[in-house]
C-alpha cells in the first residue's frame, strides 16, 4: 500500500506518533510499512527529531524557571549601555565646534 504524502503530512504524522511515545526507529518502520520512500522518511525524521529536541529544551527551561521562581531568586536587571549618551554628547560638541569655526557662534 503506497501512500503519497507531502513532507508536511509526514512530519505531522511523525510528530503525532512521537507524542504517543513511539521512538524514531518505530516511526521509520511505520513509514516504511506505509510504502514511503526512505529518503522522504529520513528527511521527515530529522525534522521530527529537531522538534522533539526543541520541545525538551523548552520544557527544561520552564522547569528551571519555575525552580528559580520558587526559590525567590530574582534575575538581575540588565546593565544598559550608555553608548548612545556618549555618542549624543560627542555629536553635540562636534556641531558646536563646527558652528564656532564657521563663524555662526562668537564667545566674546
Amino acid at each position: 500500500m503506497k501512500q503519497e504524502l507531502s513532507h508536511k503530512d509526514l512530519v505531522k504524522l511523525g510528530r503525532h506518533e512521537s507524542h504517543r511515545g513511539y521512538s524514531l526507529s518505530q516511526i521509520e518502520a511505520d513509514f516504511s510499512k506505509k510504502g514511503i520512500k526512505r529518503r522522504d522518511a529520513i528527511m521527515a525524521l530529522r525534522e521530527i527529531h529537531h522538534y522533539k529536541a526543541k520541545e525538551e529544551l523548552k520544557a527544561k527551561k520552564e522547569i528551571e524557571a519555575s525552580i528559580k521562581q520558587k526559590a525567590g531568586h530574582k534575575q538581575p536587571a540588565e546593565k544598559k549601555s550608555s553608548f548612545l549618551a556618549y555618542a549624543f554628547i560627542i555629536l553635540l560638541i562636534g556641531i558646536l565646534l563646527y558652528l564656532y569655526y564657521s563663524g555662526f557662534i562668537n564667545f566674546k
